[in-house]
């Protein structure tokens, strides 16, 4: 077989530059610490290292929704327990305000007191996440949802709560609205004495017992009383003497002093009242006249049943408070398997895409060998002729 001097040296360079190639390729792997740069390298492993990339990306961005789900319910919680605060310190006031030892000045005081934390009251439902978003104003966080006005606290958000994933099909709101947690609030019955009343009859206690209230209006006289409905039909009846509970349908109401004949006191069943509103009644019941032993009797009832009220209140945010709490704790978990998914991921696409330095180094280290090899070969080729030969 007859090999031309051109062919040899032809076979030569195409080997020398075919190693040159690879052994380029290893290094440009070792230094962008991939097994492939391109899909023509490796298609199929080019495939699978995208999809785990876009499942890393959607485990990112649920991972974001974590964090501010975090923060804005880390930041209700605290919001809410201060308003728990508030309205203990509320409950407290209005339980001084009982005593009939206070002096006028003790109770303006205290009144003056009160309404400071009506007002902190109304700063806290404009609470914000410290990003500009308000806490409580639904899906309208942009602005204050609370304002006051002539007595009264008017709402400007929704009912919407945000939601945002946390998971494949799971979602989780990111807060309450102002209109949950402050506005619909479920009181119990509430009493009211009537404005002609004479003698000492006062609400010192009001319980429910189950079922439902009805509206009655409680009428004394000669040491008896009649419970009437709206419609005046008699629906009970009985004796009284100063200091008795009187036992009503869903509602247990303990009582002191004593009525004037025809002294009334007047049951409203249960309704919805605004929180504002509560604290609003007790410093109302704590402001009222108490220049008489009647007016007294009166101011004691207001505050009573106002107290009731603002129990059912702290009740209810106390609810709010333990959902923000469990939705808390369940972030600790789905943080927790995300975490895990993410280890997960990572560790399959390294196997798929990242290299083994041990294998690269030793893959170079060989090709650099045959290269040097391929190379001395050309350098001989090159003077191997006839007329070397000859010579």
């Amino acid at each position: 077989m007859r090999l031309s001097t051109l062919g040899v040296h032809n076979a030569s360079v195409s080997s020398l530059l075919s190693k040159q190639a690879e052994l380029a390729q290893t290094q440009q792997r070792i230094s962008s610490e991939r097994k492939f740069r391109t899909a023509g390298e490796n298609p199929a492993g080019m495939a699978q290292s995208l999809a785990l990339e876009s499942a890393q990306a959607a485990h990112a961005r649920l991972g974001a929704n974590v964090t501010t789900l975090r923060h804005r319910l880390s930041a209700e919680e605290s919001t809410l327990a201060a308003v728990d605060d508030n309205l203990t310190r509320v409950r407290e006031l209005a339980l001084q305000a009982n005593s009939a030892a206070l002096s006028s000045e003790d109770r303006s005081q205290i009144s003056g007191e009160l309404e400071q934390l009506y007002a902190r009251l109304v700063d806290l439902a404009n609470s914000d996440d410290g990003t500009g978003h308000y806490l409580f104003g639904g899906s309208r966080d942009g602005d204050a949802p609370f304002a006051s006005s002539g007595g009264a606290v008017l709402y400007g958000g929704d009912q919407q709560a945000r939601e945002l994933a946390i998971g494949p099909g799971t979602r989780m709101t990111d807060g309450d609205s102002g209109d949950a947690v402050f506005l619909r609030i479920r009181t119990g019955a509430q009493v009211q004495t009537a404005a002609s009343n004479t003698g000492t009859l006062a609400l010192s206690g009001l319980a429910s017992t189950g079922g439902g209230t009805q509206a009655l209006t409680l009428s004394f006289s000669g040491g008896q009383y009649e419970a009437r409905a709206a419609d005046g039909s008699l629906v009970q009846s009985g004796s009284y003497t100063a200091g008795d509970s009187i036992s009503l349908p869903g509602v247990r109401l303990s009582l002191k002093g004593s009525p004037a004949d025809g002294d009334s006191l007047v049951l409203k069943p249960g309704g919805n009242q605004d929180l504002f509103a509560q604290v609003r009644s007790i410093i109302d019941a704590v402001q009222a006249p108490v220049g008489t032993d009647a007016a007294r009797a009166q101011a004691q009832t207001l505050r009573s049943s106002a107290l009731s009220a603002l129990d059912s209140g702290m009740t209810h945010v106390s609810s709010v408070r333990s959902s923000v709490g469990t939705r808390l704790a369940s972030l600790d978990q789905v943080e927790s398997q995300l975490g895990a998914l993410d280890e997960q991921l990572q560790t399959t696409l390294s196997d798929v895409r990242d290299i083994g330095y041990a294998e690269a180094i030793s893959k170079l280290e060989l090709q650099t060998t045959a290269l040097q090899a391929a190379q001395a070969v050309f350098a001989k080729v090159q003077g191997l002729t006839l007329f070397n030969y000859i010579r």
